[in-house]
């Protein structure tokens, strides 16, 4: 299903809902990031003459009514969305960047300004599926970087993406190594029959501490090696 269309029919619904001044701007905004300029002028063109941003509203509506493309105009917003994004204006930017189909650019910018979601969401409704791809892998490098450290969260981004060697390699390096008879657990643990002995005085299980974690870690690496193998290509080890 269409991500895109997803995000119109939900503009649609809250369209209909919308019952304040914040509410319909919200709406033009979402519509413009998403190029659908024709309904964002309606929107736009809709705010009263008493209402503050009145003025800006209507040059916003000219601005988006003639814009085009390519030529000196595109150099021009282009310039001026910069300008806005250094000064603090960054979804105002942004809008202008998508404006003259800029949404590489938009993206990021919103990644710099540590805006990853937003930038993800814009890069699905925007971009074709090569630029969404290098969108989605600078944020798992942002989140594997060792002051966020979020590889979990990685790992989930990268199998949206469909990246199963990568979701493995990952996998294997955050197995944990096998814990020594004389360190403590690392966490919550299970216990585990191993080995059976027979003695004289009885007999008894011995047994050992498993980590979580680590068997969590197995379990998804061994169903995903599963997977790749499916393709015929070499499984990473």
């Amino acid at each position: 299903l269409n991500l895109q269309k997803v995000q119109l029919d939900r503009i649609c619904l809250q369209e209909v809902k919308r019952s304040s001044y914040e509410h319909t701007r919200k709406c033009a905004d979402q519509l413009l990031l998403l190029g659908q300029t024709d309904r964002a002028v309606q929107l736009l063109l809709e705010t009263s003459a008493e209402n503050p941003q009145y003025y800006c509203d209507s040059l916003k509506a000219c601005l988006v009514t003639t814009v085009t493309s390519s030529g000196p105009s595109q150099s021009t917003i282009k310039l001026v969305a910069t300008n806005m994004i250094a000064n603090g204006k960054l979804a105002e930017g942004v809008q202008l960047l998508c404006l003259i189909d800029k949404a590489a650019d938009a993206c990021r910018y919103l990644q710099t300004y540590n805006e990853w979601n937003h930038a993800a969401w814009l890069a699905k409704v925007r971009l074709n599926p090569e630029e969404c791809a290098e969108v989605m892998k600078r944020w798992v490098d942002h989140l594997c970087s060792p002051h966020i450290n979020q590889k979990y969260k990685a790992i989930l981004v990268l199998l949206s993406l469909g990246c199963f060697r990568k979701v493995i390699e990952m996998l294997h390096r955050a197995t944990k190594p096998k814990q020594r008879s004389d360190e403590k657990p690392y966490g919550p643990t299970i216990e585990r029959r191993t080995e059976y002995t027979g003695e004289r005085e009885g007999e008894h299980y011995a047994s050992r501490k498993v980590d979580p974690s680590t068997i969590c870690n197995r379990l998804l690496s061994l169903t995903f090696t599963g997977i790749y193998a499916e393709t015929g290509d070499p499984i990473p080890t």
